[in-house]
């Protein structure tokens, strides 16, 4: 299936669980690469609660599957300004928990929780990639965030509640 120039009742429910995931993504991620990079949050406020969800959840979801929660605060680091990857990582959370993944967003509460005593007391831990891998204690939790749970739950609810990702 390619992408659809529109997220649709219709696509929703013809998409296949591994289109649905991954077509969403791209569909979003286009968007703010129309705009550019640097408008992604105005790109984000245009669409749907929805759609907005997605990107947060999935966001997370693809780096936790990549390397775990210290690969994703890593890039957080690497790509946000500091002062922006706590909120960011707070939305990612609420995120989790508009899609009825309480236990994911309490795993990713606490990943925070972690990251920002770490943060505060050793920062010199999150300079690098290779001691953030061998002296974080985040990776604790990688194990217990199970990212093929967390994304059928979230295709669960994409399809029982289709008009909150409908657009244009």
């Amino acid at each position: 299936m390619s992408e659809p120039s529109a997220i649709t009742r219709d696509w929703i429910a013809q998409a296949s669980d591994e289109e649905l995931d991954w077509t969403i993504w791209l569909y979003i991620v286009r968007r703010i690469e129309e705009r550019g990079l640097d408008h992604e949050d105005e790109v984000l406020a245009t669409l749907p609660k929805g759609l907005q969800a997605f990107y947060d959840a999935y966001d997370l979801c693809r780096e936790i599957d990549n390397n775990g929660f210290a690969t994703y605060f890593y890039n957080k680091l690497l790509t946000l300004p500091d002062d922006e990857v706590v909120p960011q990582a707070r939305k990612a959370v609420a995120a989790l928990r508009w899609f009825g993944a309480d236990e994911h967003a309490a795993l990713a509460d606490n990943a925070l929780a972690i990251y920002v005593r770490e943060s505060d007391e050793r920062p010199e831990i999150w300079a690098d990639y290779g001691d953030v891998l061998s002296h974080s204690a985040v990776e604790q939790l990688d194990s217990r965030f199970s990212t093929d749970q967390l994304t059928r739950r979230m295709r669960e609810y994409i399809r029982s509640e289709p008009d909150e990702f409908i657009h244009p």
